[in-house]
């Protein structure tokens, strides 16, 4: 990551490698059996570093890139347990999203807010469709009177929210959220405006954008809302 000239923004100049090649690439390697497109096979570089790392094969064997990538997550992990927002870019619309742990913490995330962003990976099976679903229609549900709900009535609704974000976990999905501003336009293009927005994201635990407790998340530019 580098600063651009004249501006204060942020830009990231990367390309996905692979660490062993495939058939007559540069460090090819006819033993191994594993997914070539694989995120354990995967390293991000800049266009000089990938050809750099293609040119000196020698200097760069496979067990300096798995090196080098490990140093570099292990960075990442650092800098936004020390700072949620540092990979955050309002220009390209990128997000840290924090992970959810616990029925309080989802509560607090949900409630007063004016819109529910809720989103998920892939889903392969019933049993997983059947979970996620019914999660995120009853937190739609619940979530407009989440504000007026009295001492007892929160504390049950955050340890029912604690029980399914165990059952989530043990299906191999993370929770994880922020509450942002976001800007809507209707289906006719019509911008409707500026709204405080709840969004929630069930992730597979191999998601290759996880960091340690962080998904780092891009948004679209333009969101669509049908009042």
């Amino acid at each position: 990551m580098q600063d651009v000239e004249n501006t204060s923004e942020k830009l990231v100049i990367g390309m996905e490698c692979h660490i062993i090649s495939k058939r007559n690439g540069p460090r090819s390697d006819q033993k191994y059996n594993g997914d070539y497109d694989g995120y354990e096979n995967l390293i991000l570089l800049c266009p000089n570093d990938h050809k750099k790392i293609d040119g000196l094969v020698e200097n760069y064997p496979t067990s300096k890139l798995r090196l080098l990538k490990s140093n570099h997550e292990a960075w990442i992990k650092t800098t936004l347990e020390q700072n949620p927002s540092a990979f955050a870019n309002d220009r390209l619309n990128i997000k840290s999203l924090e992970r959810i742990n616990s029925g309080r913490h989802l509560f607090e995330l949900v409630r007063g807010a004016h819109v529910f962003d809720f989103n998920h990976d892939d889903l392969f099976t019933e049993d997983e469709a059947e979970l996620i679903g019914s999660f995120f229609e009853d937190l739609q549900d619940n979530g407009d009177i989440l504000s007026d709900m009295g001492y007892s009535e929160t504390a049950k609704y955050e340890i029912h929210l604690n029980q399914e974000i165990k059952k989530i976990l043990e299906l191999g999905f993370i929770l994880y959220g922020i509450r942002r501003n976001a800007r809507y336009w209707d289906g006719s293009g019509n911008e409707l405006g500026e709204f405080d927005t709840a969004t929630v994201v069930a992730a597979r635990k191999d998601h290759p954008a996880i960091i340690g407790n962080f998904l780092i998340a891009k948004f679209k530019p333009r969101s669509k809302l049908y009042l």
